[in-house]
């Protein structure tokens, strides 16, 4: 035997209720259940003597809200913002002498600019001085190796594999300002670890890696703050040092590939 019946689907929590900002209607909700307000009456047919059991269907407001489908819009998200690399602090160098340490290896010095040339010393023509500058890369070719000598893990004195008494020097004139050139000494490093050698002393920062090339940049500790700068061609040489205020978000012109050619 079937028979009609009706019954109220959605039961809201009455302290949420109170809060929604809805009107109690006694035509279309019923108080029937204690702590629940009976909303969405639905009518349909059932066989009698059938029980259907299944928890009741709480229907939740959460406070501030109401039962329309007006979608509030989202908050706008706080903008994010851009961690800028801090520049690396000052070196401070010893206040005594040290004794250089050789770096295991020979090596290349690439340019970021122009890739397929490194930095080539040279016999000056007339003077017999030596000269240097970015050439297009040779296998195997020794004016193009270097050696590095630590004053420090980040600081080196540099000198050529051909001709082992010439150094990377910083200087400074009218002409040219601060710039690079190739100085002329004793083979020995037990001079070049001396408070009065700083202008033989660079130092070299990692700013990236490039795949498996190691990027640096290298800056003057007789000027501090100043760095070499590619010319941007090759056949040129006396290399600027430039002042740059944070190195780690300079230009590639300030970068330079260190690579270790052979042990």
């Amino acid at each position: 035997m079937w028979k009609h019946a009706c019954a109220f689907t959605k039961w809201v929590p009455s302290n949420q209720f109170m809060y929604s900002n809805l009107d109690y209607n006694d035509q279309t909700m019923t108080l029937e259940r204690f702590g629940f307000i009976g909303m969405d009456k639905r009518c349909f047919w059932g066989a009698i003597g059938v029980l259907w059991k299944r928890p009741l269907p709480v229907q939740q407001i959460l406070p501030n809200t109401t039962l329309t489908s007006e979608v509030k819009p989202e908050p706008p998200k706080p903008e994010e913002k851009e961690e800028k690399e801090e520049a690396p602090k000052p070196y401070v160098p010893p206040t005594e002498d040290v004794t250089p340490k050789r770096k295991n290896g020979v090596f290349e010095l690439q340019s970021r600019v122009n890739p397929g040339n490194d930095i080539e010393i040279s016999v000056a023509g007339g003077s017999g001085g030596k000269t240097y500058a970015y050439k297009t890369r040779v296998e195997n070719k020794v004016t193009q190796h270097w050696w590095f000598f630590g004053i420090s893990e980040e600081v080196y004195v540099i000198k050529s594999e051909n001709f082992q008494n010439t150094w990377f020097s910083a200087t400074e004139n009218e002409a040219e300002g601060k710039h690079v050139v190739m100085k002329e000494s004793t083979e020995s490093t037990t001079d070049k670890g001396t408070t009065g050698s700083h202008d033989l002393w660079f130092r070299t920062i990692l700013i990236k890696k490039d795949g498996d090339l190691e990027v640096y940049a290298m800056e003057s500790i007789l000027f501090p703050g100043h760095y070499i700068e590619d010319p941007g061609q090759n056949d040129v040489s006396s290399f600027k040092l430039t002042a740059v205020a944070n190195i780690m978000t300079a230009n590639e012109k300030f970068f330079i590939n260190i690579v270790k050619y052979h042990d």
